[in-house]
């Protein structure tokens, strides 16, 4: 064998997998799942319960139902009129960990750039 057909080998090799990490990110990128996106069926709210399994509404028509949704079946568990369920609008996220954090980061920062022996002169 030449170099020629190692160089065939090694290019032929890093080509499937490019290709190989090409389809993971793709399937990542759909949740493994392919989703036709519907306006008449809209999902108002998923509460997962276990590893397959959660109860889900779903918004069709003038109903909502009440889906509990397994690994292998969907079954109804009430259907209710748009009209009785009252939902939130989109509200702005209450304040969590995320911004809290962020401020006491920036305070600190700042507490730190005031202590180095530069800003003294």
């Amino acid at each position: 064998m030449g170099f020629w057909d190692y160089f065939k080998a090694i290019l032929a090799i890093c080509a499937v997998l490019a290709a190989a990490l090409y389809v993971t990110k793709l399937a990542a990128k759909t949740g493994g799942r392919t989703f036709r996106k519907s306006a008449n069926i809209k999902l108002i709210a998923s509460l997962p319960l276990a590893r397959d399994k959660a109860v889900v509404v779903v918004a069709f028509g003038e109903y909502a139902y009440l889906l509990g949704v397994g690994g292998h079946h969907v079954e109804r568990l009430d259907k209710l009129p748009l009209s009785e369920i009252e939902l939130k609008k989109d509200e702005a996220p209450p304040e969590g960990f995320g911004a809290s954090f962020k401020e006491e980061l920036i305070s600190r920062l700042k507490n730190l750039g005031s202590n180095t022996p530069d800003s003294k002169l």
